[in-house]
């Protein structure tokens, strides 16, 4: 996982690599989470960006590639975590690089409103509550 993102971000996967790779990191998360496997949520949501995005970059033209995977995994892991500033601080953590902030804030703000606003999807956390008949947030009693 993380030495695929790694790549993703160095920008040494074509887009031919990228595609599959992005499918079967897809696949595999899905079923760990529908089978309730033990797992996080934060790493795979930072591969599953970093894939997309660098295979957006790619397709974009004049795009790094590069850059697009860091800029993906910190849209996926806001709007999949519904935190965007947590995914903010976590790239600047990881490239400890501040001309990164602008694009990120950018990013991470428009998958959020996306995720959040134009479909109305709670964070993971939230729809495993509810999978699990666990109101949240909780009702106010009488």
């Amino acid at each position: 996982g993380y030495g695929t993102a790694r790549a993703a971000i160095d920008g040494t996967l074509t887009a031919l690599t990228l595609a599959p790779l992005l499918a079967a990191k897809f696949a595999a998360t899905v079923l760990g989470l529908g089978l309730g496997l033990p797992g996080g949520l934060i790493g795979p949501s930072l591969v599953l960006g970093a894939l997309a995005g660098g295979l957006s970059g790619h397709w974009l033209p004049g795009a790094d590639p590069g850059l697009c995977a860091l800029l993906g995994m910190g849209a996926m892991m806001g709007a999949t975590l519904n935190a965007p500033l947590a995914a903010l601080v976590a790239l600047l953590e990881l490239t400890q690089d501040p001309r990164l902030i602008l694009p990120a804030m950018l990013t991470i703000a428009a998958a959020d409103l996306v995720s959040h606003r134009v479909f109305g999807l709670p964070s993971v956390f939230v729809a495993q509550l509810q999978m699990r008949g666990i109101d949240w947030p909780p009702r106010e009693r009488p």
